[in-house]
C-alpha cells in the first residue's frame, strides 16, 4: 500500500501589542509602510477589539474570558512556589523610600539582601525568591487585607496595610526598614550616588483561584514569552510554559533575534510587546514607530519567509484596538486607524487570542 505522510499542522503565532493603535483623529504609528504587515493585511480580516472591563489583562492574553486574581498569586506562581492553603500571597517590592529601584545588584549584595529579608521572617510568613527587587510573600491563613500598590504610594508611614493580618505586616515593614538601613551595601551606594534600598513592601494580596488548563483544553502546549510577571505566574497555573522573561528586553531593546529563534521553535506561541503600551501611553511616538518597523523587519518578515509560515494573529489591544487575523476572505481593509469608518466585526482580546489559537482545528 502507498504510504502517505502528513504534514503537520501550521503553526499559530500571536502578537499582542498594546497601544500600537491609537484615536483616529491622532498620528497614527500603523499607517507607516511596513513588508510584513502590509503582507498580513493583504491575505486577512481586520476587526475591532472591545476594551478590557475589569478581568485580568493577562487572562485575556491566553485566551481567559472574565478571571480576577490580585497580583500576589500570580508573583508566587511566576516565581515556581506553590503556597499552602489557606493563605494570603503577596508581591513583595524592595524599594527606596517608597520609590521603585531599577537595574541590577551585584551577586554579593543580592545575597547579602535575601539573607536580610529571610531575618524577618516568621512561622507564618515566609519569603518568595525573586528577582533583584521583585518577590513574593506568603502569610498563612484565610483573611483579607488591602494594602497599596507601590504606584499609589505617597507617604508610606501613612499608607501601611490595614484588615486581618495589619498587625505582622506593618511590623514586617517597619522592621524591614530598621534591618535594610544597616546594610553594608548601603554604605556603598550611597558612596557611589545611587538611592539606597530600605523598604520592603508588600501589596496585591489574595489568594490563589482556580485556573483553566490551558493544555488539556486545547490539546497542545502554548509558549508565552514577556517580561511580565504576572503573565508568566497565570501562564505557569494554566499549564502552559513562559520563556525566560529577563531575556525579553525592554523599552526599545527588545531582543528580537532571540525571539525569532523561540518562535521558530514551538507550533503555538504568543509574544507580548509590553514596550508598545509604555510609548503610547507616555506619547512617545517616534520610538513607538521604529519599535514597530523593527519588529517587522526582524521578526515578522523571516517568520513570513520560512517555507511553512505560521499562521499570523496581531493584536493591538487598547481604547481603540484592533486585530488582524488570517481570514480565506481578506477583507482589503487597511490595517490602521483608517479601519474604524468601516463596518468591522467586534470581538474581547480573549475570544480573538482562542479563534487564534484554533484557526487551523
Amino acid at each position: 500500500p502507498q504510504i502517505r505522510t502528513l504534514k503537520p499542522p501550521m503553526p499559530n503565532l500571536i502578537l499582542i501589542l498594546p497601544g500600537a493603535a491609537g484615536h483616529p483623529e491622532t498620528p497614527s504609528v500603523l499607517r507607516a509602510p511596513r513588508p510584513g504587515f502590509s503582507r498580513l493585511a493583504e491575505q486577512g480580516e481586520v476587526i475591532r477589539l472591545a476594551p478590557l472591563e475589569g478581568s485580568l489583562p493577562e487572562a485575556a492574553y491566553l485566551g481567559i474570558e472574565g478571571l480576577r486574581m490580585a497580583p500576589g498569586p500570580l508573583t508566587v506562581a511566576a516565581f515556581g512556589v506553590d503556597p499552602p492553603s489557606p493563605s494570603l500571597q503577596f508581591h513583595l517590592s524592595v524599594l527606596s523610600q517608597g520609590s521603585p529601584l531599577n537595574g541590577t545588584l551585584p551577586p554579593e549584595d543580592r545575597q547579602s539582601l535575601i539573607e536580610a529579608i529571610r531575618r524577618l521572617e516568621t512561622r507564618r510568613l515566609k519569603l518568595v525568591q525573586g528577582d533583584t527587587f521583585d518577590h513574593g510573600l506568603v502569610l498563612e491563613g484565610d483573611g483579607e487585607v488591602e494594602c497599596v500598590s507601590p504606584k499609589g504610594l505617597n507617604d508610606w508611614r501613612t499608607q501601611l496595610p490595614q484588615g486581618d493580618f495589619e498587625k505582622p505586616l506593618r511590623l514586617f515593614i517597619d522592621d524591614s526598614v530598621n534591618l535594610l538601613c544597616e546594610l553594608e551595601l548601603n554604605r556603598r551606594r550611597t558612596d557611589e550616588g545611587l538611592p539606597p534600598i530600605n523598604l520592603l513592601w508588600p501589596w496585591g494580596a489574595g489568594p490563589r483561584l482556580a485556573v483553566p488548563n490551558l493544555g488539556l483544553t486545547h490539546g497542545q502546549v502554548g509558549h508565552v514569552f514577556s517580561s511580565r510577571i504576572r503573565l508568566a505566574g497565570l501562564t505557569r497555573l494554566a499549564g502552559w510554559r513562559h520563556g525566560d522573561r529577563g531575556a525579553f528586553g525592554e523599552g526599545t531593546a527588545i531582543q528580537l533575534k532571540r525571539l525569532l529563534s523561540e518562535a521558530k521553535k514551538h507550533s503555538l506561541a504568543i509574544f507580548l510587546f509590553d514596550s508598545t503600551w509604555t510609548f503610547r501611553r507616555e506619547d512617545r511616538l517616534e520610538e513607538l514607530d521604529w519599535l514597530l518597523s523593527e519588529i517587522d523587519r526582524e521578526f515578522l518578515v523571516p517568520m513570513l519567509e520560512q517555507e511553512q509560515a505560521p499562521a499570523i494573529t496581531v493584536l493591538c489591544p487598547g481604547p481603540h484596538g484592533l486585530a488582524l487575523r488570517p481570514s480565506p476572505a481578506p477583507t482589503r481593509v487597511p490595517f490602521d486607524e483608517r479601519a474604524f469608518e468601516e463596518a468591522l466585526a467586534s470581538l474581547t482580546i480573549a475570544e480573538a487570542v482562542r479563534g487564534a489559537i484554533g484557526v487551523n482545528s
